[in-house]
């Protein structure tokens, strides 16, 4: 059984120890990227190598500095066991 804990910060969905997270800017995506990295203990050279990324690419993206597009995101996403969902926002 799958159980979330709802935690609204913006739009885009994540999923991380089963919180579903809610992340909209580079920042926030990126400190997500990160800390889920460091939760696997994967290094950063071997995550960009499992998502077949540079590592200067990772460290922008995981810096909130890079625009990825999102077929590099994905890869980052899936490398990291997390997956990228768009739904329409509650009003």
């Amino acid at each position: 059984m799958f159980l979330s804990l709802p935690i609204k910060i913006t739009n885009v969905n994540f999923i991380i120890l089963n919180i579903e997270v809610f992340v909209l800017n580079a920042q926030e995506t990126g400190k997500l990227i990160r800390e889920r990295r460091r939760i696997l203990n994967i290094a950063q050279k071997t995550a960009a190598e499992l998502s077949n990324v540079s590592v200067h690419t990772l460290s922008d993206i995981e810096s909130g500095k890079g625009n990825p597009s999102v077929k590099v995101l994905s890869a980052v996403l899936d490398a990291l066991g997390l997956e990228l969902r768009i739904q329409v926002r509650e009003l």
